[in-house]
């Protein structure tokens, strides 16, 4: 299902565009690539910035997120938060996502080299479940949780019930593209 949902994704709207990609962002014209775990352990040095997020793609029809199996978990307040970004852009929440840069192209064999870093990467159900998504990371500094008066606490986050330390604002099919399994 999820695989059928990306592909037509993909297929319904290539991604054709060009801009070479950069493991750290040194410069206004270098977008760093990073996942999901690199971004959730340095969350304050990428909020409010562009970058690509390389994860593996989960939805419901409650949401999408892009998620990774990270060793490390980022614990608030004893709330324990989830590996996951969540990837829903809904006009008029926010600000619009960010505009491609000039001449921007996806590489690929940054793209793969990344994914293949993961430690799950490969061990997934699915390698066309991983992805690559650029948008605008959006978090709270210092991550929020809400304690209830029963003594339960949950994430005052993003994403279906707020689940999610960060949310990245994409929007667009232009903005993602697919993991190649390997190169030509």
């Amino acid at each position: 299902m999820v695989l059928g949902v990306l592909l037509a994704f993909l297929l319904l709207f290539p991604c054709n565009f060009a801009f070479g990609q950069t493991e750290s962002a040194s410069s206004n014209d270098k977008i760093p690539v990073l996942t999901v775990c690199e971004v959730l352990q340095n969350l304050s040095a990428y909020n409010n910035k562009s970058i690509i997020v390389i994860g593996q793609f989960a939805h419901t029809d409650e949401g999408g997120w892009i998620v990774e199996d990270c060793e490390k978990r980022i614990v608030t307040e004893g709330y324990t938060w989830g590996n996951s970004i969540s990837n829903l852009y809904i006009v008029g929440q926010t600000e619009p996502p960010p505009s491609l840069p000039a001449n921007f192209h996806w590489d690929d064999e940054l793209l793969l080299k990344k994914a293949m870093a993961s430690k799950n990467y490969g061990k997934s159900h699915n390698l066309a479940e991983w992805g690559a998504w650029f948008g605008r990371l959006e978090t709270r500094i210092p991550p929020r949780v809400i304690k209830y008066p029963n003594g339960t606490i949950s994430g005052f986050g993003f994403g279906h019930l707020g689940a999610s330390i960060a949310q990245l604002i994409s929007g667009g099919s232009e903005r993602v593209r697919a993991i190649p399994a390997k190169l030509k």
